[in-house]
């Protein structure tokens, strides 16, 4: 396969109640869906599609971008090369994950191993010797990557463990590129982005707090490309470029099933705004 479909999303804004909070989010989601699919083919797109919307996001001056798709096989090398180049550009993020059945995974890069002391443990926690790293290619143009794996939905890793080092989340990559900090672990579990902090529980993870619901607004991805969209949508945000057609999955959730990457923006949102800020 070219293509990996085990997936998840990003975040943008999430209903709570009756009306959308927007206010004070750094992030902006841009999903390909079932409008974008007829206009631009089945997923997965090519490569330099998703290339020329990250380009067209940095013009309109985003802070950065997380890309939801996992990258870890070559497809086309023109398309490959142009997808490289635009992550070159600007800060993205690259998603991983565990999976000890894969039996020649690409090497993960010495930088994406976060310097922690053994406050986070080995011998708790998502772990694995093998997985769906991207690239080398694109490793090497990406600002970090992330890894997204999970128990169950009311639980999100911050940390993993790959090959018997700690390594961190995407919700947590993301969460340093908003804030602007690097994280840091204290003796008593307690996750520290500058001023801003999340208490850890024994597996390096936080619980997810859910809205009534998962209705959002997202901007088309076809859209982005067709340069219809005000560029006031994405200046200074973090652009989560994800997927939500008919070939998205559902995760059982405390509020009903949810599209998976829809899952992960409430997941990436509940983290978010549960930052304490330290006086």
């Amino acid at each position: 396969m070219n293509v990996r479909l085990f997936i998840s999303v990003a975040v943008l804004t999430v209903v709570s109640g009756q009306a959308a909070q927007t206010d004070g989010s750094p992030f902006a989601a841009v999903f390909i869906d079932n409008l974008t699919e007829s206009k631009l083919g089945s997923f997965p797109l090519d490569r330099a599609l998703v290339a020329k919307a990250i380009d067209r996001v940095r013009e309109a001056g985003a802070k950065g971008v997380v890309l939801k798709f996992f990258y870890d096989q070559p497809k086309n090398q023109t398309a490959d090369g142009r997808l490289a180049e635009a992550l070159s550009k600007l800060p993205v993020l690259l998603e991983a994950r565990i999976d000890d059945t894969e039996s020649n995974p690409n090497p993960l890069p010495e930088r994406f191993f976060p310097k922690l002391d053994n406050s986070i443990s080995a011998t708790k926690g998502i772990a694995g010797n093998s997985g769906w790293i991207p690239l080398p290619m694109f490793a090497a143009k990406a600002r970090d990557v992330g890894f997204v794996d999970t128990r169950n939905t009311s639980f999100l890793p911050m940390f993993e463990h790959y090959q018997g080092r700690p390594v961190k989340s995407l919700v947590l990559c993301t969460l340093e590129l908003a804030v602007g900090e690097t994280a840091k672990v204290d003796a008593d579990s307690t996750l520290h982005l500058g001023k801003r902090s999340l208490r850890l529980d024994e597996e390096h993870g936080i619980a997810v707090l859910f809205p009534k619901s998962a209705e959002m607004d997202y901007v088309p991805f076809h859209e982005i490309l067709e340069g219809t969209r005000r560029d006031t949508e994405l200046a200074s945000k973090i652009v989560i470029i994800g997927y939500d057609g008919s070939k998205i999955h559902q995760l059982e959730t405390p509020i009903g099933p949810i599209n998976a990457h829809r899952y992960w923006v409430l997941a990436l949102d509940s983290a978010y705004r549960g930052l304490v800020r330290s006086p």
